[in-house]
């Protein structure tokens, strides 16, 4: 054979060595990632319980599933399989191994349920960072679950091999994983890894984190938390890239975005009724991903709730099995029926936000396309306010049609309440009315929103649509008795009947759109005159309605009636920012303004209870997630959680016998959820300093809002962050002012502080006098990181910093620009 010309060596050489540099480094070995395509994930918190109890202390708008049994666990995920066959990723923490056992629990149950849902691991990694202990502590968790991953059939395997997704990958560098999996698969098995791109999804950072971690793992997973599509797709027209054209043999596993607005301190992605989660599917099937992960749906945290159920989370899960279907090549289980979804906000508040709603339609099995829709919004008695024009909508596919409206051309009520009407064939046909959208004048304490099925509707017989507390009737206001006892009467009862939509009920009587009474019986339940003691509103404006619930979660719901004590009667002007920019004052009833009082007069343990009757309670050194949210909810004024026992560490009382907490420097009282307002607020505080010659903080926000200091020399320093555009949309930015006390405090001696905001200009008073005046913007964004610290100033997110030393009481914030005379005395 003749040798080859030395030319077309060195070709073949440079191919090699070109072939070799251009390729993307790879340290794991080859899988073949088929057989997860297609699959469908979400993560799941172990510690939020799927049977958690539905009253008051536990918190949220108390939507809640449906009331499983013993087997909890499985009941709600086999529920939730159904929908595009969803599979698991259980939140595992290597520092805190305990959870292994509940995994156990849950894959148990979904087998006894016949379930054939599947589940894999989401591994956490956190604390001080020790390479060779943290491998130790990752060995011991998945040894843990050794049995499982050998032989249970709830175990997720790909190749023979079960997946774990990274949720922290950046607590390790990628040279320290090319360390921890090798040492962790030799004690435990081969395993796929695939790692959390969400700590790093914004464009700045992607490709590198890419890059660099992807040669260590099998793929990418994700938790995605994005602004809004846009942002969304910005990251994964760099990500996908490289997934496809870097690493193809690696799994591309793309987040669907929920419809979260996250965590306790009211912060994070802000809403938008369904229209963020529909484009977040979009993104995700658009950039072609080998499987999806919809982001943390069992997250009580995020989500202040529980899932699966008749509302919100019920239409999540049919979108998601709609557009799997088409993505999969599947049919889509269709009804022969219309089945459309109607959702609205909880809250806006009034005048920054529209008033928003949605009908979205799924796909039906009949020849008969096209449905004509019609959406009325009503007041609280149920009359009608406003109708938008019929449309049209072809239920051949997913179809979607959006609605808005000033809620300012609504300032005089205290909530509207959409119904749908639709025609179809022929025949007219009305849904029973949706939650209420509270219109708040001073803040938006739930970002969440409604979502109410024609498929979900409980089939009732309506006798009496007017049900009473004593003679007070739907949309009216019953002024609270002495003592509470009231009689409530009602007449609807159930249409009898096999299917889910039929059954016998559980009547709920909710008061704030929380669980205050339950009652089951077999005979109609809602049909009854009862005997009740409704608790005192104090000065707040509470309502209450009527539910009638069968066993699979399905429900009536009647309009509101509202109850006060009486003593806020009256309207009171509030300034308004509008979309425009510009700002506007109305008219508005003084007890629908919120406010939150705490005299600190007595010793309440670890609470600072709120005595305005809005329940928005505060705890001593509560931080974070742990004591500062009260336990169970941020999304609203009513934190009735539970801290640890024991008298108060900083109760103390003064010469004359008044109660005050007596600050040392290292303590501090957290108020989470919405307390400081975005818009028009006061601001009190009555404050003793101990000692001068230093910076302390009296009240502190991370947001801005307002933040109150003492100076070493006695002066009191009061700032604010506005924004330098105010009509939505406009491009500004951020900047602060600040206004400084002539009166100097001196140390032994109480001030009462005072700061009242007009969206124009803020005013500091101390003992009533006005100390000065500054100009300077609203700012949307005050919506948003509303926690307060008392007794300090406030670091990100939930940090205290610059501590006060002395005494604080009479602490008050309330939800407009009170005057000079309306200021505590």
């Amino acid at each position: 054979m003749e040798p080859l010309p030395m030319k077309v060596v060195f070709s073949i050489l440079f191919s090699v060595i070109f072939f070799l540099a251009a390729a993307a480094p790879d340290y794991r070995p080859k899988f073949d990632k088929t057989p997860y395509k297609g699959t469908f994930w979400t993560q799941v918190n172990p510690w939020w319980v799927t049977d958690k109890q539905r009253i008051h202390d536990y918190g949220g708008p108390n939507y809640t599933s449906k009331i499983y049994g013993q087997k909890s666990w499985g009941e709600a995920f086999a529920e939730a399989h159904a929908y595009g066959n969803l599979n698991f990723q259980i939140e595992l923490h290597v520092p805190a191994p305990g959870y292994g056992h509940t995994m156990k629990k849950m894959m148990k149950q979904t087998q006894e349920m016949g379930c054939n849902a599947k589940f894999s691991i989401f591994l956490v990694f956190g604390g001080k960072k020790n390479l060779a202990e943290d491998i130790k502590k990752t060995i011991y968790q998945l040894d843990m679950l050794k049995e499982e991953f050998k032989s249970s059939p709830s175990i997720y395997r790909l190749n023979g091999c079960p997946v774990i997704s990274v949720y922290t990958p950046f607590y390790f560098t990628p040279e320290e994983w090319g360390k921890v999996i090798p040492a962790v698969e030799a004690k435990c098995g081969k395993f796929i890894w695939l790692f959390n791109t969400g700590d790093c999804c914004r464009v700045h950072t992607i490709k590198n984190a890419a890059l660099k971690y992807l040669p260590y793992f099998d793929g990418v997973s994700m938790y995605g938390n994005w602004g809004s599509a846009k942002d969304q797709k910005a990251v994964f027209d760099i990500l996908a890239p490289i997934m496809k054209n870097d690493y193809p043999q690696k799994i591309f596993e793309a987040g669907v975005q929920n419809t979260y607005s996250n965590h306790f301190h009211h912060g994070g992605a802000k809403t938008q009724l369904s229209k963020k989660y529909r484009d977040s599917w979009d993104v995700a099937l658009g950039a072609k991903p080998d499987s999806i992960v919809l982001t943390n749906f069992y997250d009580h945290y995020e989500n202040s709730m529980i899932i699966p159920c008749y509302e919100r989370e019920n239409f999540m899960l049919r979108y998601a099995q709609a557009r799997l279907a088409k993505w999969r090549k599947e049919s889509f289980p269709m009804l022969s029926t219309p089945e459309l979804v109607l959702t609205n906000y909880m809250t806006v508040m009034l005048g920054q936000n529209k008033l928003h709603f949605e009908v979205i339609g799924f796909p039906i099995k009949s020849r008969h396309k096209k449905v004509g829709v019609k959406l009325e919004i009503c007041n609280t008695a149920g009359k009608v306010l406003y109708t938008f024009p019929e449309r049209t909508m072809d239920l051949t596919d997913l179809s979607v049609q959006e609605y808005e409206l000033p809620s300012e051309q609504f300032f005089n009520e205290r909530g509207v309440v959409p119904r749908l009407r639709y025609k179809w064939i022929g025949r007219e046909r009305t849904l029973p009315y949706n939650p209420m959208t509270l219109i708040s004048p001073s803040f938006r304490n739930y970002w969440m929103f409604w979502a109410r099925s024609t498929a979900n509707t409980l089939h009732c017989q309506v006798r009496n649509p007017d049900w009473r507390i004593n003679n007070t009737t739907p949309g009216k206001t019953e002024i609270w008795s002495g003592d509470g006892f009231s009689i409530v009467s009602a007449d609807v009862i159930m249409e009898p009947g096999s299917s889910p939509r039929h059954g016998w009920s559980t009547t709920r009587m909710m008061r704030n759109g929380l669980e205050f009474y339950r009652h089951r019986e077999r005979n109609g339940a809602l049909s009854m005159t009862r005997g009740v003691q409704l608790p005192s509103p104090g000065n707040a404006l509470n309502w209450y309605h009527m539910e009638l619930e069968n066993n699979n979660g399905f429900r009536y719901q009647t309009l509101p009636i509202w109850v006060v004590n009486g003593k806020r009667s009256g309207k009171v002007k509030v300034p308004v920012l509008l979309d425009n920019g510009t700002i506007k004052e109305f008219d508005v009833e003084e007890v629908r303004v919120p406010y939150f009082y705490y005299p600190c007069d007595r010793d309440e343990g670890y609470l600072a209870i709120d005595r305005s009757g809005h329940g928005h309670n505060g705890s001593i050194n509560g931080t974070g997630y742990g004591g500062g949210h009260l336990g169970y909810t941020g999304y609203y004024h009513y934190h009735n959680g539970a801290v640890k026992p024991g008298k108060s560490p900083i109760f103390s009382r003064d010469k004359d016998g008044k109660g005050m907490l007596k600050f040392n420097g290292k303590e501090y009282l957290m108020i989470m959820g919405g307390t400081a307002m975005p818009g028009a607020y006061t601001c009190e505080v009555e404050v003793q300093p101990a000692v001068l010659g230093k910076e302390m903080g009296i009240i502190g926000t991370v947001g801005g809002q307002v933040n109150i200091r003492l100076l070493p020399d006695g002066r009191v320093d009061v700032r604010r962050i506005g924004y330098t555009k105010l009509a939505v949309g406009d491009k500004g930015h951020s900047y602060e002012r600040k206004l400084i006390s002539k009166t100097k405090l001196e140390a032994g001696k109480w001030y009462k502080i005072a700061v009242v905001y007009d969206l124009k200009e803020f005013k500091l008073y101390i003992n009533g006098k006005l100390e000065g005046t500054q100009k300077i913007n609203p700012s949307r964004g005050h919506g948003s990181l509303t926690h307060v610290t008392v007794g300090s100033l406030c670091g990100w997110v939930f940090k205290p910093r610059v501590f006060f030393e002395g005494s604080i009481r009479n602490i008050r914030f309330y939800g407009r620009n009170l005057t000079q005379k309306e200021l505590l005395k």
